[in-house]
């Protein structure tokens, strides 16, 4: 849903959007700004329907304003102005780490049998594995999985709706993921 020309459609059909957004896509100005520590806040309980169960003890979040730029293919240049709501939470901290330590296993069982390793395929264990030579030897990517580990327990939602306040957004969007998970 979230691709940049479906949201740009949604802008001019004269909708709003919130979507997640994937953070390791985002520029390097972007992630300094998300991985610098100024200018985090804590949500006061009340203002929201926070859930421990759901974010852990540790939710902060900061607002970055940005503009969308979306390039169709005629050439054309549309900016969409957004917010992009920047979320830690140390219960989604853990379960990436756990996550990610899943996937250096399995890269690790990859390696015990190197016939089931393809260069193309970076999915799943696959992802932590690095071709060290033009034949088919890996190693572990140890520079991969660092990068990956800076990213744990952030989490990004952006939205076309600027007057919307972060708790607004948030409590939307959980409304949102409450229902896809019905499904």
């Amino acid at each position: 849903l979230n691709s940049k020309l479906n949201l740009k459609l949604i802008k001019e059909a004269g909708y709003d959007y919130i979507v997640a957004s994937r953070l390791k896509n985002m520029s390097k100005g972007i992630l300094d700004r998300v991985f610098d520590e100024e200018g985090y806040q804590v949500l006061e309980e009340k203002k929201w329907r926070f859930d421990r169960e759901i974010f852990g003890e540790e939710f902060r979040f900061k607002v970055i304003e940005r503009e969308n730029i979306i390039k169709t293919g005629e050439g054309e240049i549309f900016k969409i102005p957004e917010n992009l709501i920047i979320t830690y939470s140390s219960k989604r901290a853990k379960k990436d780490k756990e996550e990610r330590q899943r996937l250096v296993e399995k890269a690790k069982e990859l390696l015990e049998r190197p016939g089931n390793v393809r260069a193309a395929e970076k999915r799943g264990g696959r992802k932590y594995l690095r071709r060290i030579s033009e034949s088919e030897e890996y190693v572990l990517d140890e520079e991969a999985i660092k990068r990956d580990e800076k990213f744990d327990g952030f989490y990004a939602i952006q939205t076309s709706k600027k007057e919307m306040s972060v708790t607004e957004v948030l409590n939307a969007y959980h409304d949102l993921w409450k229902i896809e998970q019905s499904f």
